[in-house]
Protein backbone atom coordinates (compact mmCIF):
# COMPACT_ATOMS: atom_id res chain seq x y z
CA UNK A 1 0.00 0.00 0.00
CA UNK A 2 1.84 3.29 -0.99
CA UNK A 3 -0.05 6.13 0.20
CA UNK A 4 1.53 9.76 0.88
CA UNK A 5 -0.27 9.69 4.35
CA UNK A 6 1.97 8.90 6.86
CA UNK A 7 -0.72 7.36 9.48
CA UNK A 8 -1.91 5.15 6.53
CA UNK A 9 1.74 4.25 5.95
CA UNK A 10 2.65 3.58 10.06
CA UNK A 11 -0.69 1.26 10.16
CA UNK A 12 -0.25 -0.61 7.32
CA UNK A 13 3.04 -1.55 8.54
CA UNK A 14 1.00 -3.55 11.09
CA UNK A 15 -0.57 -5.43 8.40
CA UNK A 16 1.17 -8.16 5.96
CA UNK A 17 0.30 -6.63 2.77
CA UNK A 18 -0.28 -7.86 0.09
CA UNK A 19 -0.79 -6.75 -4.33
CA UNK A 20 -2.52 -8.79 -6.29
CA UNK A 21 -2.49 -8.16 -10.38
CA UNK A 22 -6.35 -8.31 -10.82
CA UNK A 23 -5.82 -10.17 -14.10
CA UNK A 24 -3.45 -12.54 -13.28
CA UNK A 25 -4.69 -13.91 -9.96
CA UNK A 26 -7.97 -14.81 -10.88
CA UNK A 27 -8.15 -18.13 -8.87
CA UNK A 28 -7.54 -15.63 -5.12
CA UNK A 29 -9.65 -12.92 -7.13
CA UNK A 30 -12.55 -15.45 -7.52
CA UNK A 31 -11.63 -17.02 -3.88
CA UNK A 32 -12.32 -13.66 -2.14
CA UNK A 33 -14.62 -12.74 -4.30
CA UNK A 34 -12.98 -9.36 -5.88
CA UNK A 35 -14.99 -8.60 -8.79
CA UNK A 36 -13.26 -4.76 -8.76
CA UNK A 37 -10.25 -2.53 -7.85
CA UNK A 38 -8.80 -0.97 -5.78
CA UNK A 39 -10.26 -2.91 -2.87
CA UNK A 40 -9.02 -3.71 0.77
CA UNK A 41 -9.32 -6.88 2.30
CA UNK A 42 -8.51 -8.24 6.10
CA UNK A 43 -7.78 -11.87 6.08
CA UNK A 44 -8.05 -13.93 9.52
CA UNK A 45 -5.93 -16.53 9.53
CA UNK A 46 -7.03 -19.41 8.04
CA UNK A 47 -7.86 -16.80 4.85
CA UNK A 48 -11.29 -15.90 5.69
CA UNK A 49 -12.40 -11.73 4.88
CA UNK A 50 -13.21 -10.33 8.20
CA UNK A 51 -13.96 -7.01 5.91
CA UNK A 52 -13.77 -5.29 3.17
CA UNK A 53 -13.59 -1.97 2.05
CA UNK A 54 -14.18 -0.98 -1.71
CA UNK A 55 -12.98 1.59 -3.91
CA UNK A 56 -10.72 4.83 -3.36
CA UNK A 57 -11.26 6.23 0.57
CA UNK A 58 -9.11 8.93 1.60
CA UNK A 59 -7.31 8.78 4.40
CA UNK A 60 -8.99 10.24 6.88
CA UNK A 61 -11.88 7.47 6.33
CA UNK A 62 -8.91 4.74 6.23
CA UNK A 63 -7.25 5.30 9.44
CA UNK A 64 -10.19 4.32 11.54
CA UNK A 65 -10.67 1.46 9.73
CA UNK A 66 -6.91 0.39 9.95
CA UNK A 67 -7.03 0.75 13.67
CA UNK A 68 -10.01 -0.71 14.08
CA UNK A 69 -8.44 -3.75 12.71
CA UNK A 70 -4.76 -3.55 14.34
CA UNK A 71 -5.65 -4.92 17.38
CA UNK A 72 -2.08 -6.51 18.20
CA UNK A 73 -1.39 -8.61 14.99
CA UNK A 74 -5.02 -9.88 15.18
CA UNK A 75 -8.00 -8.80 13.52
CA UNK A 76 -11.13 -8.50 15.01
CA UNK A 77 -14.66 -9.42 13.22
CA UNK A 78 -17.06 -6.92 13.35
CA UNK A 79 -20.99 -7.64 12.59
CA UNK A 80 -21.76 -9.12 9.42
CA UNK A 81 -22.51 -7.28 6.56
CA UNK A 82 -24.28 -8.64 3.36
CA UNK A 83 -22.15 -7.82 0.38
CA UNK A 84 -24.98 -5.23 -0.98
CA UNK A 85 -24.18 -3.43 2.50
CA UNK A 86 -20.15 -3.01 2.09
CA UNK A 87 -19.59 0.19 0.91
CA UNK A 88 -19.41 1.13 -2.89
CA UNK A 89 -17.10 3.73 -4.72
Amino acid sequence: MTLPDQRVRLLSSLYECVKLEFNTHSKARERLGVYGTPVLLVLDAEGEIIDQLDGFVAADELVPWLTRHARVGRATKPKPRERSQRRQY
